[in-house]
């Protein structure tokens, strides 16, 4: 399935995972997908080797602590740009490590 068709899925996943996990607030959620949306077409977009992986870590218990993690292989001047990223998600911020791996 090419990246066009897959992301829309992963969108809804996101959303109905962090809905069904008692966030409520709309900006949060919206915020969060956009987030992920975009590390994940990059994570795509620039990988070597065409194998991308993504994960999401929420804590919505004692705060709204979430990780989302995006893991590829990358050509070394791509790896070389990569470093902590920080988006702001309307009240909220989001730290998002960005990692990449140069390719031989």
């Amino acid at each position: 399935m090419a990246l066009a068709q897959t992301l829309p899925h992963v969108r809804k996943f996101v959303q109905g995972f962090v809905e069904s996990n008692g966030e409520a607030d709309p900006e949060f959620v919206s915020g969060l997908v956009v987030a992920v949306h975009e590390l994940l077409e990059n994570a795509v977009k620039y990988s070597t080797d065409s194998t991308t992986s993504l994960e999401v870590k929420l804590d919505l218990r004692h705060s709204k602590h979430v990780v989302v993690i995006t893991k590829n292989l990358a050509a070394r001047e791509s790896a070389a740009r990569a470093g902590p990223r920080r988006f702001r998600c309307s009240a909220h911020r989001v730290k998002v490590a960005v990692n990449a791996r140069a390719s031989a």
